[in-house]
């Protein structure tokens, strides 16, 4: 096992540790196992969201003691937490916006919750930032409950604080399955847990998706996250995984799929001109653009020749240092692969055995036809139609190819 190479006692798994693995496990590798410095501490939205987060933490901690804060005092707090994480280092990758944006958004989270749910008591806090440990086929899972609540009626609740501004579809939270992992490790530390609701707070539309997993689901999470900590453990390259999510990776510098854009980010206007990379890229955009030019003309003149050589009657044409020749292929056009009729036809094939036509094609189909039983020549003839294209070489003078 690679993992455990690296350690001499037992690695301790999270949700997000894998997620980082599913996202990209490059990143895996240099945050879990090479441990490389990063190249920035914090994202605007990190900080923002842990701001957001030590608030709504300090909000119920306090209402645990009988202290109930007002709004001000809490945004107060916020104000604090924010003052001490933010430096001048901080990543910005949304550049529209700026810090002050970002203060003011988490400033409306707090507001728009504290509106919702004041005099918060729809549950009782059991716990704040509560630990929880769970074994999965002999694998160590720990992690973070931001608010773990029992209802009048018995229920656990656990509460997750999304500060992102993307609100989850369905498919996406039936997918999530850090909540499932938190009420399976309830379920063992709790007897009387028979009921688990799992909630998520998108604190950004002040909207709340309520779901319970039935005992099945649960199993089928657990195998599926042993699944992927047996990928992890037996990973030998662990290559990149280019995403929307490389814009706010902290290890770009180390990345062959975003190193040079950040080396060149750092460049001043001269020093970038002069850069080997953006000089070679310049040039092969620039040929590009004048290949698709050219592509285009040619087109255009293969569409005029083939009209002149049909008016003509003629498939050889005469040039000054050339003859261009024009032959016609046929071959069969096969039905949409999105159509029932091919995926009918490629069963039929498969069925049959001719497993070299699996990747089926009108080219290639039309080239084996004869190969074929006569009742699946014709139901293939009956589906596709015939259509014919044009072949254009250039030969020159001298006898040589050109095209």
């Amino acid at each position: 096992m690679l993992f455990r190479s690296y350690y001499t006692y037992m690695v301790i798994y999270s949700y997000s540790k894998i997620n980082t693995f599913k996202s990209c496990p490059l990143k895996f590798k240099f945050n879990y196992l090479d441990k490389l410095q990063k190249d920035f501490t914090n994202s605007i939205e990190a900080i923002m969201g842990t701001a957001v987060h030590e608030t709504l933490e300090k909000l119920y901690k306090d209402l645990q003691h009988g202290k109930e804060n007002s709004l001000k005092s809490l945004l107060d707090f916020y104000k604090k937490e924010w003052d001490k994480r933010i430096d001048k280092d901080v990543k910005i990758v949304k550049q529209e916006y700026n810090e002050k944006n970002y203060f003011q958004k988490g400033k409306k989270h707090i507001s728009d919750y504290y509106a919702s749910y004041t005099p918060f008591d729809q549950d009782y806090t059991v716990g704040l930032e509560q630990q929880i440990s769970l074994t999965i086929e002999g694998y160590s899972l720990t992690g973070y409950i931001d608010r773990l609540a029992l209802k009048k009626d018995g229920a656990y609740v656990i509460h997750d604080y999304k500060t992102s501004g993307t609100l989850p579809t369905t498919n996406n939270i039936e997918d999530d399955k850090q909540l499932a992992l938190y009420s399976m490790a309830i379920k063992e530390k709790y007897p009387d847990a028979h009921k688990i609701e799992l909630v998520w707070h998108y604190l950004a539309f002040g909207k709340e998706i309520r779901i319970t997993k039935t005992d099945e689901s649960l199993t089928e999470i657990k195998k599926d996250i042993a699944k992927w900590i047996e990928k992890i453990e037996s990973e030998k390259e662990f290559g990149p995984k280019e995403s929307a999510l490389c814009d706010w990776c902290e290890y770009a510098s180390k990345c062959p799929k975003r190193k040079h854009l950040f080396e060149t980010k750092q460049m001043n206007l001269e020093t970038f001109s002069s850069d080997l990379g953006v000089k070679l890229v310049d040039k092969y955009t620039e040929l590009s653009i004048l290949k698709s030019h050219i592509a285009e003309q040619i087109n255009g003149v293969e569409q005029e020749l083939e009209k002149y050589a049909d008016r003509e009657k003629i498939d050889n044409i005469n040039g000054t240092n050339s003859v261009l020749k024009i032959s016609t292929d046929e071959s069969l056009k096969l039905p949409s692969k999105t159509s029932k009729e091919y995926k009918e036809l490629k069963e039929d094939i498969i069925k049959r055995g001719f497993l070299e036509l699996i990747d089926i094609n009108g080219y290639y189909v039309d080239k084996n036809l004869e190969k074929l039983p006569d009742d699946l020549k014709a139901k293939i003839q009956q589906e596709a139609t015939k259509r014919e294209s044009k072949r254009f070489r250039v030969v020159h003078n001298s006898g040589s190819l050109i095209e």
